[in-house]
């Protein structure tokens, strides 16, 4: 057995590649394991419907809010711009509130930017990416 974990990164993916198997190896789920990370927020709101397309995208929802909501609000957990833009949060807000217990996340958040914000008003992504 072989195990390969990052580490002081996470990356968002739909899609995993295997290689350097033997010839004729085919792997299998039970040869590979994700692992999910995520704030642990408390749902606090749920929506079911008779149709199930529509409960299969409250689902997605859910889970774009555990991959974007991660230490800060994200606007992308799979590339190499996971910042806390303003933006992506403000206007997703309301539904996070309805699906989690957010209160904590987004207060310890509203300080980091609290924190970054410049003498002359603007507030640049939390945390801030220098370079």
């Amino acid at each position: 057995t072989i195990t390969w974990e990052p580490t002081l990164t996470f990356h968002g993916f739909q899609y995993v590649e295997v290689s350097g198997l033997k010839p004729g190896a085919q792997p299998g789920p039970d040869n590979l394991r994700g692992i999910v990370l995520y704030n642990d927020m408390a749902l606090t709101g749920d929506f079911s419907s008779s149709n199930s397309n529509l409960n299969q995208l409250q689902r997605n929802i859910q889970w774009g809010q555990r991959g974007n909501f991660f230490s800060v609000p994200m606007d992308c957990p799979q590339r190499d711009e996971r910042l806390g833009w303003t933006g992506d949060a403000q206007i997703f807000a309301p539904t996070a509130s309805f699906n989690m217990d957010v209160e904590a996340f987004f207060t310890k958040w509203l300080y980091d930017l609290n924190d970054l914000q410049e003498e002359n008003g603007p507030t640049p992504t939390s945390p801030l990416r220098r370079q």
